[in-house]
């Protein structure tokens, strides 16, 4: 192993540490390879300005020279990470760190995909009952710390066929989004509220730090289960925007989780 295979090493094994990303910029400029270094730098200052919360146009120039960077040596970048086919990869603080791919790809190739890059947040595509059982055949998958699902992939209860049969505990966030909100079909405002009361009775789910139901459908059941959840004490976000809901229920969620509510 390479003094540069170590150090990357130490990012990947300390994914939430900047320190080790930066100490890796410093061998990449010492050894050539300054426009990387450079990358990982900014987009680490970049993120450290959000979470100050930093005015936006304070770090614009950074922005641009990131994304600017990233255009011109992407592909290389992605080389040794990104290698299968309907794998989308995206950069966080220099590295990539979420990574969106079917299940029978994670299945499959994760392990590797996770020794090559400190990859916190997996996106998974063509969701179905049996390859999402088949997770818990996967020891890598208990390596993800933030689950993301598209909601309109998700039948009826196969949430809750995840989260019964294959162990979650792991699992730091996890986000079941929609993009298109159809507020005029029948049904549609509590269509997710079953899978939402499962989530809330979830043991399993009991270390969940964040927790993103962007316009599911939620409804006033749902709402209720989420705001009465002896399990979700640990939550610093609990995110329902687009979720119609009436004010008594998300009265409850004000009360119970207060300004970690967004709706």
């Amino acid at each position: 192993m390479t003094d540069g295979d170590a150090l990357l090493r130490a990012v990947i094994d300390s994914p939430d540490d900047d320190t080790p990303r930066l100490v890796y910029a410093d061998w990449l400029e010492d050894h050539g390879q300054s426009e990387r270094a450079e990358f990982i730098r900014l987009q680490v200052e970049v993120a450290r300005a959000e979470a100050d919360g930093r005015d936006y146009n304070e770090v614009y120039a950074l922005r641009m020279r990131a994304v600017e960077l990233q255009k011109a040596h992407k592909a290389d970048w992605l080389a040794g990470v990104c290698r299968w086919k309907r794998t989308s990869c995206f950069f966080e603080r220099g590295f990539v760190g979420e990574v969106w791919c079917s299940v029978k790809s994670f299945v499959d190739h994760g392990a590797a995909l996770l020794d090559a890059a400190p990859v916190r947040t997996v996106g998974l595509r063509r969701l179905a009952d049996s390859n999402l059982i088949g997770l818990d055949r996967a020891p890598h998958f208990r390596r993800v710390r933030r689950l993301k699902l598209f909601r309109g992939e998700l039948r009826h209860y196969m949430l809750g066929g995840l989260l019964n049969r294959v162990s979650v505990a792991h699992l730091r966030g996890l986000a079941v989004a929609e993009f298109v909100v159809d507020g005029t079909s029948a049904g549609w405002h509590a269509r997710f509220a079953a899978d939402a009361a499962h989530i809330a009775q979830t043991p399993d789910l009991a270390e969940l730090e964040e927790l993103d139901l962007s316009a599911c459908g939620v409804g006033d059941a749902g709402g209720r289960a989420l705001a009465e959840s002896r399990y979700l004490r640990r939550l610093r976000r609990l995110t329902l925007r687009w979720n119609p809901m009436s004010e008594l229920v998300v009265a409850l969620l004000r009360d119970r989780f207060g300004d970690r509510l967004q709706v």
